[in-house]
């Protein structure tokens, strides 16, 4: 017979610093041709919230496949699919664990917010007065993996929204009739090192549409793979400074290329995207299929950073912080009051992992 608790389901049944959520939460469910587990939200205030592990087909199954499942999360009824937490792409399915995971990391950010607003305010001019008197301001990051969209209109969309609290804008468009032939380089298809409008180093790695994305920005011998990113800082809606890192000149490949401004196009696995930092000569080149989206403002959004990550090494990346977290989460809060017996045994914990670190570097 098939086990409805959630907690039989877990390879990890952990919990979460800052998420009052665990397994005996989630109830199990078989409604409107879905089958899973659902969970309210325990954040003061927000009871109107509600999370959903589900798989389809409730009505010729009985049980759903704990390998392949949906995750999403319903707001005063509209629902939205979940971020992996760990890809960070939406509309796919993943194991059960994941999908845990993803809930329990939404629940503790929603709660974190929720304390920070009471601690700071919200939006409203009196708090960003109060917060700026005290040296503090803003900061919000938003990931996505690319691929996670049907369009490049979709990842437009996305990235007008991750941008909406800031004045810097940017651009996509699908990059299309750019090849590459041996001694037959087009101008600017070397990704550079930009200070400003000037490039100040090249890479010798070259974009182009008869390669695979992924394979162009791949690790090599043992390097960590090139990570396009560019930095602009704004005051008010003047661009002060900018600079970019393993990106293209936009002006460059604009003359020697095709830039797609069909918003309806459907980008295959190792296709190329640009994003166009508008004011600037700035591309950053997107590899679809491999490549996640990172857009991070500070400053109270005075600051923002883009950078276009590989999926596959931000997966490892956001892996081992859900396992730091999960052991130094009250470490971490400084909201906590310690206890002299935790502290010596973290003191004793953090030991014991760099004496191991060094033991495999010196052997």
């Amino acid at each position: 017979m098939f086990p409805t608790s959630l907690h039989a389901h877990l390879v990890r049944p952990r919990t979460r610093h800052g998420c009052a959520l665990t397994p005996d939460d989630f109830v199990f469910f078989r409604a409107d041709g879905r089958i899973g587990w659902r969970a309210a939200s325990k954040v003061a205030g927000a009871q109107h919230i509600q999370y959903e592990i589900w798989d389809t087909n409730a009505h010729t199954r009985s049980a759903p496949c704990t390998t392949a499942m949906h995750g999403s999360i319903r707001v005063d009824g509209e629902e939205n699919a979940l971020p992996h937490p760990y890809r960070r792409s939406l509309r796919r399915k993943a194991a059960l664990q994941d999908w845990y995971d993803a809930i329990l990391f939404e629940e503790a950010q929603r709660e974190a917010s929720a304390r920070s607003a009471r601690r700071w305010g919200q939006d409203e001019i009196s708090s960003m007065i109060k917060r700026s008197s005290m040296g503090i301001s803003a900061y919000g990051a938003r990931e996505v993996a690319v691929d996670s969209f049907p369009t490049v209109s979709a990842l437009q969309a996305w990235i007008d929204e991750a941008l909406s609290g800031t004045r810097v804008r940017l651009i996509a468009l699908l990059l299309a009739d750019y090849p590459y032939f041996r001694g037959e380089m087009r101008d600017g298809q070397l990704l550079q090192k930009m200070d400003g409008d000037e490039a100040v180093a090249y890479l010798p790695i070259v974009v182009a549409t008869n390669q695979d994305s992924a394979v162009a920005l791949a690790e090599r011998e043992g390097n960590l793979p090139p990570r396009p990113s560019a930095t602009v800082r704004m005051s008010g809606g003047t661009r002060v400074r900018w600079s970019a890192d393993a990106v293209l000149s936009w002006s460059a490949v604009a003359r020697n290329s095709t830039l797609s401004r069909d918003g309806d196009a459907r980008p295959a696995a190792g296709d190329w995207i640009l994003l166009g930092v508008e004011g600037t000569d700035i591309a950053l080149p997107v590899p679809w299929g491999s490549s996640n989206l990172l857009i991070e403002t500070d400053d109270d959004g005075a600051l923002v950073e883009i950078s276009v990550p590989s999926t596959a090494r931000r997966e490892q990346h956001h892996r081992r912080r859900a396992e730091f977290e999960d052991r130094w989460g009250r470490w971490l809060d400084e909201e906590q009051n310690l206890t002299r017996e935790e502290l010596e045994a973290g003191i004793r914990r953090a030991e014991d992992g760099l004496r191991a670190v060094l033991a495999i570097e010196e052997g």
